[in-house]
């Protein structure tokens, strides 16, 4: 079933296969299934491109630029410590956590607007994985 690009339908399942760069319709277990053929069993290695900028990241390259730079420099959160970490909790597959950007998968355009697309698990918008991105 094919439907109508309108200004209601953006933003929802509904709409994804004409308004959005959505590249793939997944469940949760195919999701965690290509996450651990791409990256291995460790979440915090799997990384996520923007779909806006493209900017790649993982829980693991953020580490360790706080861990070599005291920080890291995010246009949505300022300035991300090891000590604020935690409580700011940033989803590192739905939001940008670049300098130059703050996109998110949640917001008003969902993730799979961006140029360099997306993926609708079980309903969720979430950055496509770096190494599906084309970049």
């Amino acid at each position: 079933m094919v439907f109508e690009c309108s200004s209601e339908n953006i933003g929802t399942t509904k709409g994804v296969n004409c308004c959005m760069n959505v590249s793939d319709t997944v469940t949760r277990d195919d999701f965690y299934k290509k996450g651990k053929e791409l990256y291995g069993e460790d979440f915090k290695n799997w990384e996520f491109c923007c779909s806006f900028c493209g900017f790649k990241q993982s829980q693991s390259s953020i580490v360790t630029i706080m861990q070599d730079k005291g920080f890291h420099e995010s246009m949505r959160y300022g300035q991300i410590t090891l000590d604020n970490i935690q409580t700011l909790k940033p989803s590192i597959e739905t939001e940008c956590l670049s300098k130059d950007c703050n996109f998110v998968a949640y917001g008003l355009v969902p993730s799979t607007f961006g140029k360099y697309g997306g993926m609708i698990v079980d309903g969720k918008y979430v950055f496509k994985f770096a190494k599906e991105a084309n970049i």
